[in-house]
């Protein structure tokens, strides 16, 4: 019988699952623009940040995660315009560029075409939201 060495490997530090670490960044990303807006980008109705409003996307699809996780790509919409109007495309394309000039469609469509961008872009992402996010929930809590 021929014995075989066994050779352990080193354990590398314990890494979040990149898909939690996506889900925590839309988490994340959708309180924001939603705390910092409150008004519906599309159609301009105000209401609550916690229960009126959604995440909305101009450029849609969870397989292309650099336009889906970019702060220019989403902002705060209704219900109404997010899901029964499908994001209410015309308005959001008409103020995203009054918000970020003429270009911004362009660059948002090119970004489609980064398939699979480094773990670091999502945790540097989630880094600086949740820096964000921390201010205006101070700034919030401040208020009342």
């Amino acid at each position: 019988m021929i014995k075989r060495k066994t050779y352990l490997r080193k354990q590398s530090p314990a890494k979040t699952p990149l898909a939690k670490l996506k889900k925590d960044l839309w988490k994340v990303l959708s309180e924001l623009v939603r705390r910092e807006e409150q008004a519906c980008f599309t159609c301009g109705k105000t209401g609550s940040w916690k229960y009126d409003f959604q995440g909305g996307h101009y450029e849609h699809g969870k397989k292309f995660p650099v336009s889906y996780f970019d702060r220019r790509n989403v902002h705060c919409q209704c219900k109404r315009c997010n899901k029964w109007l499908k994001g209410n495309p015309r308005p959001y394309a008409i103020k995203l560029q009054e918000w970020y000039g003429q270009g911004i469609l362009l660059e948002l469509q090119q970004e489609k075409n980064i398939i699979k961008p480094p773990r670091t872009f999502f945790e540097e992402r989630l880094h600086e939201y949740t820096q964000t996010l921390e201010r205006l929930r101070r700034l919030d809590a401040g208020r009342q």
